[in-house]
């Protein structure tokens, strides 16, 4: 299914939430479980609005017996940046949100939280928001939604990072619930996540979105396990959505696809590149039982479980770079890493390099935000490069023939080199006349 999209915006729930003047805030001193100066305690003072942040005797550490819970107001909590400062429930939920409360978390890690026999290290539900900059999620583990299981609530997510978390489905995000729930991932990465088991779960090793809207947008999904299907991303129930200037590789599924799309669910992907990953069955990269909407162009390292929507061809006929079983396309990463049964990784730099076939190959009006997964300016040589990374590279071009001693020696080409060049000219000219827009 092909899409014309230029944008792509969805309507989301959380409300704006404007930062208050630094007046009246809560101070954590210490690492304690509960009492004056502890979080838990400052959690219950912190009044609408207000802030909560930490003073040098909080520590790096703050290790907590139970959950705390947040109702009816906006707390922000700053911490002191990601590495100075970790909170953790060992075996416990962290948090739980619920009648609109709305919690910003930024320059913090939150690690070794949740109960596999529990939803969800962090629980947002009621209308309730959860919005995180600049945070770190490790070492968690729960039932559905290793670090997040969002229901009915709403998730933003911006410059974070994923790594080690767990859970049956959704090994990272799990989103269940009525419909009304948002989730928006921008720049961030997932790496080295992985669901428990494959008994009719196991999707998602690091996100399984089932309702709602979302959008993922210059991110990276690598090193990710599932032990079912959609190692990296798994979509499916009523929830719409895209993936947008994203990379997801060296992800490893036990029947299915770093992608799937599974019936009902609506996913438009968008200048990514879904290439390099693994699987115990047939389908490695993308698993569309589902039509499958794109826009821009995307790179598709292995057609195989998709090719209705990714036809073969470096372009096919929609402009798509796609490969095959027999004949993978390589976008040619930086040091690419790929995990395996039992054995996901944080490995691996997923960078392009100067002859990548995914260099200046996107559509520049699909182009999310002015920043890469890095930090990089987007759009800095011909044209947005696919993928989460951009490059400063040029337009990777074929190393060219020696030059002739005289005319007479100039060589006549064979009719296939004739053939490429006219297809790779006509390639560029339908881009040039299509506004770098797909019809």
């Amino acid at each position: 299914m092909k899409t014309r999209l230029t944008s792509f915006a969805v309507g989301c729930a959380v409300a704006a939430v404007t930062t208050p003047a630094l007046a009246a805030n809560q101070v954590v001193t210490n690492s304690n479980d509960l009492g004056p100066g502890s979080l838990r305690q400052a959690m219950i003072d912190v009044g609408n609005g207000e802030r909560v942040s930490f003073g040098p005797g909080a520590g790096s550490l703050i290790s907590l017996s139970s959950k705390i819970s947040i109702s009816a107001k906006t707390i922000f909590i700053d911490g002191p940046g990601v590495g100075g400062l970790s909170i953790e429930a060992p075996g416990n939920r962290l948090f739980e949100l619920d009648n609109n409360a709305i919690v910003s978390v930024q320059d913090l890690t939150i690690a070794n939280s949740g109960n596999p026999a529990l939803s969800g290290a962090i629980i947002v539900e009621g209308g309730a928001s959860f919005l995180a900059t600049r945070a770190a999620f490790t070492g968690n583990a729960a039932e559905n939604g290793g670090v997040f299981r969002i229901a009915g609530g709403n998730l933003t997510l911006v410059e974070t990072s994923f790594s080690g978390n767990s859970g049956r489905y959704g090994g990272a995000i799990t989103v269940e619930g009525n419909g009304s729930e948002s989730v928006e991932i921008n720049r961030s990465e997932f790496r080295g996540t992985s669901t428990l088991s494959c008994d009719g779960s196991g999707r998602g090793g690091a996100v399984y979105i089932t309702t709602g809207f979302y959008t993922v947008t210059n991110s990276l999904f690598s090193g990710n396990e599932s032990s079912c299907a959609g190692s990296a991303l798994a979509v499916s129930g009523s929830a719409i959505g895209s993936v947008v200037n994203s990379t997801l590789a060296g992800n490893y599924s036990g029947n299915g696809g770093a992608l799937l799309l599974d019936a009902g669910g609506s996913l438009t992907l968008i200048n990514s590149i879904v290439a390099g990953n693994a699987t115990g069955a047939s389908v490695s990269d993308v698993n569309a039982l589902a039509p499958l909407g794109y826009a821009g162009v995307n790179l598709i390292g292995d057609n195989t479980g998709a090719d209705a929507s990714f036809p073969a061809g470096q372009p096919n006929a929609d402009d798509q770079l796609v490969g095959t079983a027999a004949q993978r396309l390589d976008p040619l990463f930086a040091a690419p890493a790929t995990a395996s049964s039992g054995s996901p990784t944080s490995a691996g730099n997923f960078q392009l390099t100067a002859n990548s076939p995914a260099i200046n190959q996107g559509v520049d009006g699909n182009a999310p935000g002015s920043l890469d997964l890095a930090g990089n300016t987007r759009i800095q040589s011909d044209a947005v490069d696919i993928g989460a990374y951009e490059s400063a590279f040029a337009t990777p071009v074929p190393s060219a023939a020696p030059v002739p001693a005289s005319v007479e020696e100039v060589p006549v080409l064979p009719l296939p080199a004739i053939a490429g060049l006219i297809a790779g000219l006509g390639f560029a000219a339908r881009r040039y006349l299509r506004g770098r827009v797909r019809a």
